[in-house]
């Protein structure tokens, strides 16, 4: 938590989600945030007259109230999504591919790094490459923001990311004695609630 000696800036706040635990935040303009297991959220306690921006470690789905004279932005790393109105989910985990995926309106994708910007539209998702380059392509929404309502839902995953997916949420690690296994792709659903024995 950070404060400001002029009453004019606003104090920025940041709220950290442990393992096993999600959250919903409402910020200043009405836009409503949801906060996945060991996420990071870092954002004003009122945004500027210009632009509407927070910083994301880990993941989050945003439903940005309408505001076309201020755009909201999310930070991720090198990576900012610009927005008006819009349901988007950002995936910006260490050791992941960070992944953006747009479930309605429409949203703009600009990389610091190489200055490339993409635009996305509602049934796309977004990878960051490990080399700094974009690759989109068209996806069922549902795998990527299940999660906010509670469910697992895996479509040809590895059992790897699965695994790891389950740790993050129940907060345990989780081995495979035969690493062969973990390549396997598998199509997984269950609710979040579910315990996991």
């Amino acid at each position: 938590h950070r404060s400001s000696s002029n009453n004019t800036t606003p104090e920025w706040h940041c709220i950290s989600i442990p393992r096993g635990k999600d959250f919903v935040l409402v910020l200043s303009d009405g836009t409503k945030v949801w906060l996945n297991a060991e996420s990071q959220l870092e954002y004003p306690t009122m945004f500027t007259e210009t632009t509407r921006t927070v910083r994301l470690s880990g993941e989050a789905y945003f439903d940005v109230a309408p505001d076309a004279e201020r755009p909201f932005i999310v930070q991720a790393g090198m990576i900012h999504t610009r927005v008006l109105g819009t349901e988007f989910n950002v995936r910006n985990y260490d050791n992941e591919e960070l992944s953006i995926t747009l479930v309605e309106g429409k949203v703009e994708i600009g990389n610091l790094k190489n200055k490339e910007t993409i635009l996305l539209h509602p049934n796309e998702n977004l990878r960051v490459l490990d080399n700094g380059n974009f690759k989109k392509q068209t996806i069922d929404v549902n795998t990527h923001i299940s999660w906010t309502k509670g469910l697992f839902y895996f479509d040809n995953v590895s059992l790897d990311k699965i695994i790891y997916e389950l740790g993050r949420w129940y907060d345990v690690d989780i081995y495979i004695g035969d690493e062969s296994l973990l390549k396997y792709k598998l199509h997984y659903y269950c609710s979040r609630t579910d315990n996991l024995h």
